[in-house]
């Protein structure tokens, strides 16, 4: 399983599901230091689908004030 550090910031929730919803990665910690995020580094889109707990994002977090999350590559194919 591959985990990433990632800053990033709230983009939107998912309107049926608030669990569902997509930050915009900013940058990676990487062995203490922060690297900025690119499309050949992260993903061409530079976001991440958060698929549970969206919901605490929105209630902890205002537009566009930053946080650090761990992600996780998805598995699935």
């Amino acid at each position: 399983m591959s985990e990433r550090i990632i800053i990033g910031v709230k983009n939107k929730a998912n309107v049926n599901k608030p669990w569902l919803g997509l930050i915009d990665a900013i940058a990676e910690e990487v062995d203490g230091k922060l690297l900025p995020i690119t499309e050949q580094s992260f993903c061409p889109t530079r976001q991440v689908f958060i698929v549970t707990g969206y919901e605490e994002l929105e209630a902890n977090f205002k537009v566009g004030e930053l946080f650090k999350i761990r992600v996780e590559l998805n598995q699935e194919e």
